[in-house]
């Protein structure tokens, strides 16, 4: 294998790494952020439905309704809190729970990510009670799918990577291999130039372009 032949081949390996790495990396910023997209709505959605909740808890309770019981949500889980964080009184689905939101988690009013050892992640607001303004209304709903859907979403996204990666990288070399060939094509015939024939030249390939230029300068 000839020096020329090596760079060659060196040449065609650096540009098809580089446009690779472009296009991967590329690829990869546009999944995450498509993913983060697809999060937020999630989250979005959870958090809509649960100020909706909360609000009809609130008018209930006024009305003297009871609370939410095992015909409601099954994700919905609702707790009264004392001052001192102690659970007081809850919902069917959320008996026997420890308090769901500690004091530290966030101010009244403001919907706030938390985690159950028991439930798995929940999107949870706080608020004080209609009936006792001490005590602390917690409403709470599981986003444990947002973070499967996520999970999910990136797992697929590694397989598209991998998979795109092989076959983006096999075009590229293909491509890359016939832009370079007029190269070669006029180094073979440079290499082939005796003293004996001078008056030979090196065809051009007729693109306009660089090489167009080169076979040019090489005449």
């Amino acid at each position: 294998m000839t020096r020329a032949r090596r760079r060659r081949r060196s040449l065609r390996l650096r540009i098809t790494t580089g446009a690779l790495v472009v296009v991967v990396a590329g690829l990869c910023g546009a999944g995450l952020l498509l993913i983060r997209a697809v999060e937020r709505e999630m989250v979005d959605q959870i958090d809509s439905t649960l100020r909706a909740n909360t609000g009809f808890i609130e008018r209930s309770m006024k009305s003297g309704a009871s609370l939410p019981s095992a015909q409601g949500p099954t994700d919905l889980y609702v707790q009264f809190l004392a001052p001192d964080g102690r659970v007081i009184g809850a919902s069917t689905a959320a008996q026997g729970l420890p308090a769901l939101v500690a004091r530290r988690d966030g101010g009244l009013g403001r919907v706030v990510t938390v985690h159950d050892s028991t439930l798995g992640d929940l999107r949870a607001m706080t608020k004080p009670s209609p009936v006792d303004p001490s005590v602390r209304l917690v409403v709470a709903r599981s986003s444990s799918s947002v973070s499967e859907v996520r999970d999910s979403l990136v797992r697929l996204l590694i397989v598209l990577l991998a998979a795109g990666s092989v076959f983006l990288g096999f075009l590229i070399w293909v491509v890359v291999g016939r832009a370079l060939r007029p190269v070669n094509e006029m180094r073979k015939t440079v290499d082939a130039i005796s003293e004996k024939d001078l008056d030979r030249r090196v065809e051009e390939p007729g693109t306009g372009d660089e090489l167009d230029r080169l076979a040019d300068t090489l005449n």
